[in-house]
């Protein structure tokens, strides 16, 4: 996966992935898609600055 995306969480329907790509936005509704974006998140989420950094 590549670019950027969002998980889109609903109270009585099941999350979304949306993955922005070149040509439009991809909607994905797999858990293990979800799952891998989580781990992504997870892995970027230490490089990002602090908001005094920013």
């Amino acid at each position: 996966m590549a670019g950027a995306f969002s998980v889109l969480s609903f109270d009585d329907d099941p999350d979304v992935l949306s993955v922005e790509t070149v040509t439009g936005t991809i909607s994905l509704d797999r858990k293990a898609d979800i799952s891998a974006a989580g781990v992504r998140f997870d892995h970027l989420r230490p490089t990002a600055h602090t908001a005094v950094d920013s």
